[in-house]
């Protein structure tokens, strides 16, 4: 069984057009959801939801309860901040 903390994330997806896979250089793998956890600052409910292995629907519904937490943008735009990702799932902040 692969463990979903290690294989490659598709969220986001790898951009064909990757900065590091244009010019010739040989294609790589895309990020795991670790490496994006510590790149990103944010995730929406849908990726945050993705990455917690729940529904969307079900997220949207921790986030109404308080208990995703959540950065508020504007009227209805939500982010999830990866730092809250991060202690939800036990990793720990890059040194």
């Amino acid at each position: 069984m692969v463990d979903s903390m290690t294989k490659p994330a598709t969220i986001p997806a790898h951009a064909a057009g990757c900065q590091h896979c244009d010019g010739g250089e040989t294609p790589h793998a895309a990020p795991t959801l670790i490496e994006q956890l510590q790149s990103v600052p944010t995730f929406s409910v849908e990726q945050a939801a993705k990455a917690l292995g729940i529904s969307k629907a079900y997220a949207y519904l921790l986030v109404q309860r308080g208990e995703l937490p959540v950065i508020r943008l504007g009227g209805k735009r939500v982010r999830v901040p990866t730092s809250a990702l991060r202690r939800m799932m036990g990793v720990e902040d890059a040194a």
